[in-house]
């Protein structure tokens, strides 16, 4: 009788996955993602001027959140399966991309991922799967991206947005360029003389825009008053005069204070 073992052996199945989970998951994530899509297409409608009413039927609204969903779950599912493809490949055990649907985070979802059961047997193989998934989602996003830009739109800044700083200009630079664009005069600006918040609604109560408003004394050194630009109007009016004018809350204190430190620095 021959002592020596026979054993038995049967080399254990790979990429053996639930499909239903995997299906479930993804129409779940589908759903979340449209449900955030459609929130961001209210606003882009919108101009993202923060209104609360919604631009178009909750349902139509709805469809348009495929934009989003389709854009996203593309470059993530690429992602994931670019990693599952190289394990397939390599003859790697993993399963197939997990989506995470999360319907209350601004994205719809928490990505995705996938499963890797067996150890990696080289550096290489290592390296080839983990660069597998960036590179397909990059192919992917990167037409998004220009997509997403070609459909996009430029928001104008309406004519009454006036007072505005350019970019890389100080707050007294921007002075002195306003009072010159709309006053005509030249300016030497001096002290700040205070700091006013202003914030302006439309007519259904939405924030347009909200203003930050940063008073200089400032001295007169060349021009003629004249009303240019976007201002209607221009003219000297004396302190006590500004009482009879209607003028925003705050002014009036603001332009005394103005008149305070002018002394001041005469003296």
């Amino acid at each position: 009788m021959d002592p020596t073992p026979v054993i038995g052996w049967q080399p254990i199945a790979k990429f053996q996955d639930r499909v239903w989970l995997h299906v479930l998951l993804f129409v779940l994530t589908i759903l979340s993602t449209m449900f955030a899509g459609a929130i961001a297409y209210a606003g882009f409608v919108d101009d993202f001027r923060g209104g609360t009413a919604l631009p178009m039927p909750f349902a139509s609204l709805f469809l348009r959140g495929l934009w989003y969903s389709g854009t996203i779950l593309a470059i993530l599912g690429c992602h994931e399966l670019g990693h599952y493809f190289a394990c397939r490949y390599y003859d790697v055990d993993a399963s197939l991309p997990f989506f995470i649907p999360v319907p209350f985070l601004l994205t719809g979802t928490m990505g995705a991922f996938i499963r890797i059961r067996e150890r990696i047997p080289s550096k290489r193989m290592l390296f080839d799967i983990g660069i597998a998934g960036p590179i397909a989602g990059f192919v992917v996003a990167v037409p998004a991206l220009f997509a997403g830009l070609a459909m996009s739109h430029v928001v104008r800044v309406p004519a009454d947005a006036s007072g505005m700083l350019e970019l890389g200009e100080t707050t007294a630079e921007a002075a002195r360029r306003e009072v010159a664009e709309e006053c005509g005069l030249q300016i030497r600006v001096g002290e700040v003389a205070g700091i006013l918040d202003r914030v302006v609604r439309d007519v259904e109560g939405r924030i347009r825009y909200h203003w930050v408003l940063v008073d200089y004394v400032a001295f007169v050194e060349s021009g003629e008053l004249c009303a240019a630009s976007d201002a209607d109007e221009a003219q000297w009016v004396e302190v006590d005069e500004v009482v009879r004018l209607d003028t925003t809350d705050g002014l009036l204190d603001m332009i005394r204070r103005a008149q305070a430190l002018a002394e001041r620095e005469r003296a």
